[in-house]
């Protein structure tokens, strides 16, 4: 998605493009407001050129205290000095709700645009050009079942994925010809030692089995969060509407409560 988009601008015909990220600068404030600087400073003197910013949030996050870190006036300040410039910036982010207001301002990065999570006939797209092409050893009925069981994987992911399943496939395969090798082994051969190996280059093929396997083990960028972070709304930030909570909390409670009373019972019977 965004590094793919990134790749293909950096590559557009600049005169030179200069890469702004969250590992290019270090924890003193000062160092990282003269890197930037001087970053914008010489995309000035190679014009056309390109700026890339990935991670933005890290770079310029929201304030959230005035102790906070952030070189976001800085970065405002390197925009702002480029306004008659033939110069291109561009700024990605996976939360853009954590970068600064400052930023997201028509006469600073004004225009945005959204990467959509991919669709399952975009997946199935992505994986065939992952591929390569036809695979002897993906078919196409495997690929529309993993398109179709992929909900939020983005081209990374399933990259990720495709791997994993081809770490399982060869697995499986070794431990099948392991159980045909010694199944065929007669008592005299069965005295011979040493280990049982497949013969080098011998093609993947892969099952639906080891789809489902590697699937178990994976998790989605786009739902990250959703499985990770843990709302903080309490019942008690809620404000107004308490029959439709009193309700709720009954619909909830109750089925509960039924139940231990309806066991207590048993017991006692």
């Amino acid at each position: 998605g965004k590094t793919a988009l990134l790749e293909q601008i950096k590559a557009a015909g600049w005169r030179q493009t200069f890469h702004i990220g969250s590992s290019a600068f270090g924890r003193n404030i000062g160092d990282a407001e003269s890197k930037l600087r001087n970053v914008f400073q010489e995309a000035m003197r190679c014009q056309p050129s390109a700026i890339l910013i990935d991670q933005v949030e890290f770079i310029a996050p929201r304030r959230t205290s005035l102790d906070s870190q952030s070189l976001a006036s800085v970065l405002c300040e390197c925009i702002d000095a480029t306004k008659n410039a033939f110069i291109l910036i561009v700024a990605a982010t996976r939360h853009p709700n954590d970068v600064d207001d400052a930023l997201r301002t028509p006469h600073r990065l004004a225009t945005e645009i959204e990467l959509h999570i991919p669709t399952a006939h975009d997946r199935a797209q992505i994986l065939r050009a992952i591929c390569g092409g036809p695979s002897p050893a993906l078919s196409d009925t495997l690929i529309d079942m993993i398109a179709e069981k992929t909900h939020g994987y983005v081209g990374a992911d399933l990259f990720a994925l495709l791997q994993l399943i081809s770490r399982k496939a060869r697995q499986r395969q070794m431990s099948e010809f392991e159980l045909r090798v010694s199944d065929e082994r007669t008592p005299s051969d069965n005295a011979v030692e040493g280990p049982i190996t497949q013969e080098p280059g011998t093609a993947i093929h892969i099952k639906e089995v080891d789809v489902l396997s590697a699937l178990q083990e994976t998790r989605p960028t786009a739902m990250r969060e959703v499985f990770l972070e843990t709302p903080k709304v309490r019942w008690s930030d809620i404000g107004g509407q308490h029959e439709i909570k009193r309700r709720l909390q009954k619909a909830v409670e109750r089925p509960l409560k039924v139940s231990a009373h309806l066991r207590t019972m048993l017991f006692r019977f």
